[in-house]
């Protein structure tokens, strides 16, 4: 996978926290002005990006939520459980990776549908009805065996992500980030899936 929105965000990140540090500076620099709800909420701006991998969401004055760990707690479920994919050959690059950068409601969305196309695959090689609502059909095909728990309750948390951005939830970047890090994963774990139940 293309390691440049991994880049990117590290340097959004390091952007972000110099420019909360330079403005707690200048907030400090002027003496009548003690630390204060506004020195402490840049602090919090400038620290934020580097806690996403222990946190999952942080909610700021003004009701500014930012929400960091569902994809990747989601595609961490999908993979527990699930066949080796070390060895297989690297899938070609989603198309939804190529617009997560300028629109991440588009990429969550681009993840669901790849997820879904698999999915129906997987359910008419394993005899499941492939026009059932995909929640059913996943739970059809963790019945069945072919899912294990914990991938298809991250399937239902990704498909769940993915319905929300296609009915314009707001999605913030760091999620459609986190689409194009562990998204291919998930599809690598599902292609997986298909390779081990046969020809269709």
């Amino acid at each position: 996978m293309d390691k440049k929105p991994v880049d990117q965000t590290r340097r959004l990140k390091a952007t972000i926290t110099i420019a909360a540090a330079l403005a707690i500076l200048l907030h400090l620099a002027i003496p009548t002005l003690a630390i204060d709800a506004i020195t402490l909420t840049l602090l919090v701006i400038g620290v934020l990006p580097w806690l996403a991998p222990l946190i999952k969401a942080a909610e700021l004055p003004g009701g500014f939520k930012i929400e960091f760990q569902d994809v990747k707690a989601a595609a961490e479920r999908v993979a527990a459980g699930a066949p080796e994919t070390e060895g297989m050959a690297p899938a070609p690059e989603p198309s939804y990776i190529a617009i997560a950068e300028q629109d991440p409601n588009l990429a969550l969305a681009g993840l669901r549908i790849e997820i879904e196309k698999r999915l129906r695959s997987l359910a008419e090689r394993s005899g499941v009805p492939r026009s059932r609502p995909l929640t059913q059909l996943v739970g059809d095909l963790e019945e069945r065996g072919v899912l294990s728990h914990e991938s298809a309750a991250g399937l239902r948390d990704l498909i769940t992500l993915g319905n929300q951005a296609a009915h314009g939830v707001a999605v913030n970047p760091n999620v459609a980030y986190s689409s194009v890090e562990y998204g291919p994963k998930v599809l690598q774990v599902l292609d997986a899936k298909l390779l081990e139940s046969g020809p269709a």
